[in-house]
């Protein structure tokens, strides 16, 4: 699949020098959705990979500093992408892709190859076939060896499999939730940010400040506290008290709007969610099996959290039309920042008591 992703880049790079408008246009185009699709594919198979090869304790270990490799990846590859479209096209930016994916899917071989020797040296057992190697779950583990179902199928099987599966509900229902808070303070930024009257220099110093502050939490956060926050902690307390965020904001939104109160806001959720709740949630699904993990990962990334998303905007632009104030709309999200906590609480010990029935592999 990697090497699929890199042919996509070679194409691009090929494609972007044309000079004619309609073709450059439709590229542009193109290579936007591709971006978008191939971003959500290769996140969404890695914390997979990482949360079948890792157990829970091994997981709340490394999963944060995991995600501060990410946003380390994403400071330095905004530095060479300026670097070099400074001296050359910048479609030459799209080969360095091409050698960066090359590497990783060489790291990614050498890592399934390590956790595989591991694996069966920690078990003390042969070498297990692909149905055998799974995690131990309730109701979702199945021994019997089926005929490689279609992409139809797998997509059905794994919307069946959350639904039939309280815990896999559970984390649903937790994100959705979680969304629709994050996305109403996207919006809610957007609207107060237009009432303050700001000219556009002060809004793109002000956007600048925002990103500026959030990348440095989020980059501290996740070197020196993800980790030893949810090792110390229970997922129950992690999970109780990110939303907390939602429910203190929303209730300082509604009492006493303003821009530095929406700023505030933004910058904490967003840096506690890069820093604490994304690792936190790819935890949650180290006690899945491997066969149900593969099935339901990629439309719990997907179904779920990219159509909350689109969900929770045209839910907030409804709630606007129809004259609904900032005010109004922050007291109505209060208590559904309430049940996102409650759900986390429950989806927390539901997590400890799947893990305490696990015999841990040790990964690393």
């Amino acid at each position: 699949m990697y090497r699929f992703f890199e042919v996509n880049l070679l194409i691009f790079f090929a494609l972007m020098p044309i000079n004619d408008e309609s073709v450059a246009a439709g590229v542009g185009r193109a290579y936007f959705v591709w971006l978008s699709v191939f971003n959500q594919f290769v996140i969404s198979m890695m914390w997979t990979a990482f949360a079948e090869a890792y157990r829970s304790k091994q997981a709340k270990r490394w999963f944060g500093l995991i995600s501060a490799g990410g946003t380390l990846g994403g400071i330095i590859g905004s530095i060479v992408a300026g670097f070099i479209s400074s001296r050359l096209d910048v479609s030459f930016v799209l080969l360095i892709g091409v050698l960066v994916l090359e590497w990783c899917l060489w790291r990614g071989n050498r890592f399934q190859q390590s956790t595989t020797i591991r694996n069966q040296d920690a078990l003390q057992g042969p070498p297990q076939t692909e149905s055998q190697s799974h995690h131990p779950s309730d109701d979702t583990t199945n021994h019997d060896v089926e005929p490689k179902p279609t992409a139809r199928r797998r997509i059905w099987s794994g919307v069946v499999a959350i639904a039939r599966t309280p815990y896999l509900l559970g984390i649903a229902g937790f994100l959705l939730t979680i969304k629709a808070c994050a996305t109403t303070v996207y919006c809610q930024q957007g609207d107060v940010v237009a009432q303050a009257a700001l000219s556009e220099s002060e809004r793109v110093q002000l956007f600048a400040s925002i990103n500026t502050w959030v990348l440095g939490m989020t980059l501290a956060v996740q070197l020196f506290g993800t980790g030893a926050l949810m090792r110390r902690w229970s997922m129950r307390w992690v999970l109780l008290i990110f939303p907390a965020i939602y429910v203190v904001g929303f209730g300082l939104l509604a009492t006493m709007p303003s821009l530095h109160v929406v700023i505030g806001l933004v910058v904490i959720h967003r840096a506690a969610s890069y820093a604490v709740i994304a690792p936190a949630v790819e935890v949650l699904f180290t006690v899945v099996d491997s066969q149900t993990l593969y099935r339901v990962k990629g439309i719990v990334d997907t179904v779920v959290i990219r159509g909350g998303d689109v969900i929770s905007a045209q839910a907030y632009g409804a709630l606007r039309a129809a004259s609904i104030s900032l005010t109004g709309i922050a007291w109505l999200f209060v208590p559904i920042a309430i049940i996102a906590r409650l759900a986390g609480a429950s989806l927390g010990s539901a997590q400890r008591r799947r893990q305490s029935r696990q015999e841990p592999v040790p990964i690393a």
